[in-house]
């Protein structure tokens, strides 16, 4: 059923909510001690950065009454449509793996798959503001600790080279898929030395993927060698490496090698008296000039002519 035509439509100016680092706020916590001052963000995957924090909106309400300025799509893809009767400009759709724990690979592999195909859209179309639902879902069996992890690394990665372009990014956290978040934001976008020192002590020895966030699995790696035949044939040469020739059998070769040379030069003596070339075109055998077929069928003829006329006829056509 359609709304009537006199329904107020609600909507929320992006720009009008309190970001991650406003979130904050001033509190005790907030009073930097000697501990604090002492914590250095050179070692920290995450570092504060509040200009960062301050793009990132964490919200609970309805995403669709977000303010912003469609087509089959398969997992991993993002198709935009317009907006339309929503407040914003473009929706941009995507589709959220299924997991399962015997292929947890592909599905992570999907899911930032679906989050880099959204963030490509925003940058194409050069979008300034926007809002974003979890991707993963636990009715499609993706734990939300772990979609969220991955996917606040890749905000986080894409902020940090493509933030100048936006100036808000709203992540809905109202439903049962979000509710991590506000928790696990702090570890990747750190606003106070306290939680640059829980983020630090969380993600040691974390999996934290590759420049953009997508996942990495180092055993999964394979080495190719630039020539794997050519290492193993030096790696058996260095293993049993051959003595070194005698002087006799130096000799040898080098009588060996005058001998094959005063051959060639023979053979291009020969050619040039015969009037053949050096490079050997006309001593090939099918280079060679062959007699006309015909002729000597007409000479076989002649012969089979004369011995007929001193014998008599041999018959004749009749008419």
């Amino acid at each position: 059923m359609s709304d009537p035509l006199d329904a107020v439509l609600v909507s929320v100016d992006p720009m009008q909510l309190a970001t991650w680092q406003e979130a904050g706020g001033e509190s005790a916590d907030s009073v930097e001690t000697d501990e604090d001052q002492q914590t250095s963000s050179r070692d920290a995957p995450f570092p504060i950065d509040a200009g960062i924090n301050s793009k990132l909106v964490l919200w609970s309400g309805d995403l669709a009454n977000a303010e912003g300025h469609g087509h089959s799509c398969r997992t991993g893809e993002a198709k935009v449509t317009k907006g339309y009767r929503l407040p914003a400009r473009f929706i941009i759709h995507t589709i959220g793996p299924r997991y399962n724990a015997k292929y947890r690979t592909a599905a992570e592999s999907a899911l930032y798959n679906s989050t880099r195909a959204v963030l490509e859209q925003v940058l194409d179309r050069g979008l300034d503001t926007l809002g974003l639902a979890p991707i993963h879902s636990i009715k499609r069996g993706y734990p939300p600790e772990e979609g969220a992890h991955l996917i606040l690394r890749c905000l986080r990665r894409f902020l940090e080279r493509h933030g100048d372009g936006l100036s808000r990014l709203v992540l809905a956290t109202g439903d049962q898929n979000g509710a991590c978040y506000p928790e696990l934001a702090a570890l990747y976008f750190p606003r106070r030395p306290a939680e640059l020192r829980q983020s630090k002590i969380a993600l040691a020895g974390a999996n934290l993927g590759g420049l953009m966030g997508e996942p990495v699995h180092q055993g999964r790696g394979i080495r190719i060698a630039a020539n794997p035949l050519g290492e193993q044939r030096d790696s058996s040469r260095e293993s049993s490496p051959s003595p070194p020739p005698s002087e006799a059998a130096m000799g040898d070769q080098i009588e060996t090698a005058v001998a094959a040379t005063a051959g060639v030069l023979a053979g291009y003596g020969a050619e040039q008296d015969s009037g053949l070339a050096v490079s050997g075109v006309g001593s090939h055998a099918f280079a060679r000039m062959e007699q006309n077929p015909d002729s000597d069928a007409s000479r076989w003829q002649k012969r089979v002519g004369s011995s007929s006329g001193g014998g008599g006829g041999a018959g004749g056509v009749g008419k």
